[in-house]
């Protein structure tokens, strides 16, 4: 028996050690992954930013009066932009080369090239350290950390204070006035410039009214039938192949046009940048905010400028909302959003945690609340921004996201630039019949494929320099 006792004993013994032993090869499980701030320690980062002046008043002060103890350095983009008019890089290597040479701890990117860079492995992944600090992101826009983990692969490499989104904005007192309704339940595209036409057409060019215009300096039909299309997840190009010529582009094409035929759209030039005109002419001149127009697709910054506009014209007061986007029954979800400024942390930073700091305030509750006493723009985090003067901002939030939406992106986006006086011109020739819509539709892919061809041309020669 006591033999037997002796062998368990062992056993036991040797179970613990084991056990023991274990545990100091995994090490401690409990450690923090990125080590706290030294509150006695200083610290400068590095941050990106176009503009000092405007980052420092957006997002610089408040954060070194909460932390004392970092400085920022802001390293201006500006120059990254004026040296590439020379190299010509891919927009995803014109900021590895910035990152490579002025080593930002905080890195801020659009949208379009994050993607790109997190698959470099360029930035630092925030989930560990996320749920180190118990963070709270819970009450950031699902949709956007969603997306912000769909364009890292799965992990979260940064955060965005910020977004744009646009609502339709409607002019209740027109409608009332003319004795026009707006169908109930979602809206597409095609019952609201039909709904558009049902405003009279009549009076001159200072005091008519219209159903529908299109945002600033864009009243143009190309501009309209772009917007549209890509609302719809229309691609314009595939790899530098035009790809208008579609049945689906075809039914923008046509219901675009068929819509100006009646007048009752906007359709202007652009007036010229060298005519003099002071801020009242220029709120004044969008045809919403004047009260004249009974549509139109806006952000914030049309909010701001309604306000803006009643310091101006003080009898100028009409009752307006905004609600959601239209949207093809028959199309995909699409994304609706934009992140102008995504924040992360530089993988090969050496201010990590201070870098982490700055990134974790900027995407704070706090730092919302602070901001949406000031509603000049749309936070990730709407809880202290739910309406202004009154106006639901909900439909602004309504976002969603295509995972597998193709974007014109890179060197052959400009080609659709390219393309708005030519289009123009050739549109205006099925607005006076001269032209059907499939020869409209055939010209413009055409003269598409013309520009892409030249851009892919200057490519081949940057090409061979290298």
């Amino acid at each position: 028996m006591k033999l037997g006792m002796r062998v368990r004993t062992l056993v036991v013994l040797f179970c613990l050690i084991f056990v023991f032993s274990g545990c100091s090869m995994l090490g401690d499980s409990s450690k923090d992954v990125m080590e706290k701030l030294d509150p006695k320690k200083n610290f400068t980062i590095k941050v990106m930013s176009h503009n000092e002046q405007y980052f420092m008043q957006q997002f610089g002060y408040l954060f070194m009066a909460k932390y004392p103890n970092i400085d920022i350095e802001v390293v201006s983009t500006q120059k990254m932009y004026e040296a590439n008019q020379q190299e010509q890089l891919k927009p995803e290597e014109m900021y590895q080369k910035f990152i490579e040479t002025n080593k930002p701890d905080v890195i801020v990117v659009f949208q379009d090239v994050f993607e790109k860079l997190a698959a470099d492995q360029l930035f630092y992944d925030l989930d560990p350290v996320i749920a180190q600090d118990k963070f709270d992101i819970q009450n950031i826009q699902p949709q956007i950390i969603d997306y912000l983990k769909l364009k890292g692969g799965g992990k979260l490499f940064g955060l965005a204070p910020k977004i744009q989104s646009q609502a339709l904005f409607i002019n209740r007192d027109m409608f009332n006035k003319h004795g026009v309704q707006l169908p109930e339940g979602p809206l597409t595209w095609e019952t609201v410039l039909n709904t558009a036409q049902r405003f009279p057409t009549d009076g001159d060019d200072k005091t008519r009214s219209y159903g529908f215009t299109n945002r600033d300096y864009q009243t143009d039909p190309y501009s309209l039938i772009v917007m549209i299309g890509t609302a719809e997840g229309l691609i314009m190009q595939n790899e530098g192949k035009a790809a208008l010529n579609t049945p689906s582009w075809k039914k923008v094409f046509e219901l675009v046009s068929n819509a100006y035929k009646t007048n009752t759209i906007v359709n202007e030039a652009a007036p010229d940048m060298n005519t003099t005109f002071n801020y009242e002419d220029y709120l004044m001149r969008n045809k919403f905010t004047a009260g004249r127009a009974a549509m139109t697709i806006g952000d914030l910054y049309l909010i701001q400028n309604m306000r803006e506009l009643k310091e101006y014209k003080k009898d100028l007061q009409f009752n307006w909302e905004v609600i959601s986007l239209p949207k093809d029954a028959e199309s995909t979800q699409r994304t609706n959003f934009d992140l102008t400024e995504i924040f992360a942390v530089n993988a090969k930073s050496e201010n990590q945690r201070a870098a982490w700091e700055f990134v974790k305030y900027v995407n704070s509750d706090e730092f919302a609340r602070v901001h949406a006493k000031t509603p000049t723009d749309l936070w990730s985090r709407s809880t202290y921004l739910k309406s202004i003067d009154g106006v639901s901002l909900e439909p602004f939030y309504q976002l969603s996201f295509n995972s597998n939406e193709m974007v014109d992106t890179g060197e052959y986006r400009s080609a659709q630039y390219m393309l708005r006086d030519e289009a123009n011109k050739i549109i205006d020739e099925y607005l006076t019949n001269k032209k059907n819509i499939d020869q409209v539709l055939a010209e413009t892919n055409d003269k598409l494929q013309a520009n892409l061809d030249q851009i892919t041309e200057q490519m081949k020669k940057k090409d061979e320099k290298k």
